[in-house]
């Protein structure tokens, strides 16, 4: 059990290291812009276990593909996460990597946003609660309000669940609060 353990642990770190390591760089997307938020997640609603999310999310914009109106844009982009997942004295690590869609509307400082991230998870058994295995999807949906040129706060709704590919999947919801800098 010890050893298969290991074994999913170091599949997990292979495959955010090489997720990473194809993360276009700065100079090769030249049109793009980069920042790197700090969020903190609540669980929403626990039925075993009340767990808690703490976050560090990279993301890379690029350039908008859809325009249209008085300033509307769809833009796309890449987040690549590592989180800190805590409940019932256990504490396991999950990293992820993923596009997100952004929604920009025309008075330019509030953008909603969708991210969808497959990740690895280092534990998924949490005091009483399973989460079936080490693969999982971590999905949200929400807002951020750009507070100036470098500085935004904002706030989702994240699930993270296996996608019933496990016996067990009990999802977990999570009110995520958000604070970002922009490079």
């Amino acid at each position: 059990m010890k050893r298969a353990k290991f074994f999913e642990r170091w599949i997990c770190a292979a495959a955010l290291a090489l997720l990473c390591a194809v993360m276009p760089s700065p100079a090769a997307a030249a049109s793009s812009s980069m920042d790197v938020t700090a969020r903190v997640g609540f669980d929403a609603f626990s039925e075993v276990e009340d767990f808690d999310l703490y976050e560090v999310n990279g993301r890379m914009v690029f350039s908008p593909y859809i325009t249209w109106g008085d300033g509307w844009t769809l833009t796309p982009a890449l987040v690549c996460a590592v989180s800190l997942l805590h409940a019932a004295d256990d504490t396991g690590i999950m990293a992820g990597f993923g596009p997100q869609l952004e929604l920009t509307f025309p008075w330019d400082r509030l953008t909603a946003f969708a991210t969808v991230r497959p990740s690895g998870l280092t534990e998924h058994e949490y005091g009483r609660e399973d989460l079936g295995g080490w693969f999982t999807l971590a999905t949200d949906v929400g807002a951020r309000i750009d507070l100036g040129s470098r500085i935004m706060v904002g706030y989702a709704w994240e699930h993270i669940s296996n996608a019933n590919l496990y016996d067990n999947n009990p999802g977990l919801n999570f009110h995520v609060i958000e604070l970002g800098l922009k490079f």
